[in-house]
């Protein structure tokens, strides 16, 4: 199995202001970066933060906020999967 190198992302903005003071939320992510929960949180945390300081639109938080707690229950998934394929390799080299 092929090791994928982990790298923290530099910085994961959620806020982003134009020229003419509008507001763009978007979601920085570096190439080939797995967000872990903690990265996540931090995006969800911004989103809180810009709707209750009135810079982030409902229906736009609402919408990122939902594809972040998606985003989180696919982690859960993978990980919990990667464990059951440790654990039944380990068996397998047990039992041969």
């Amino acid at each position: 199995m092929k090791k994928v190198k982990k790298t923290e992302p530099e910085s994961l903005q959620v806020i982003e202001f134009e020229k003419d003071n509008s507001i763009i939320p978007f979601i920085k992510i570096p190439n080939k970066v797995r967000l872990t929960a903690k990265d996540i949180l931090r995006i969800q945390s911004q989103l809180i933060s810009g709707f209750v300081k009135n810079k982030v639109d409902s229906e736009t938080a609402k919408t990122l906020l939902y594809l972040t707690n998606g985003y989180i229950q696919a982690l859960k998934a993978i990980e919990f999967e990667e464990r059951i394929n440790k654990i039944e390799e380990r068996l397998r080299n047990e039992t041969s």
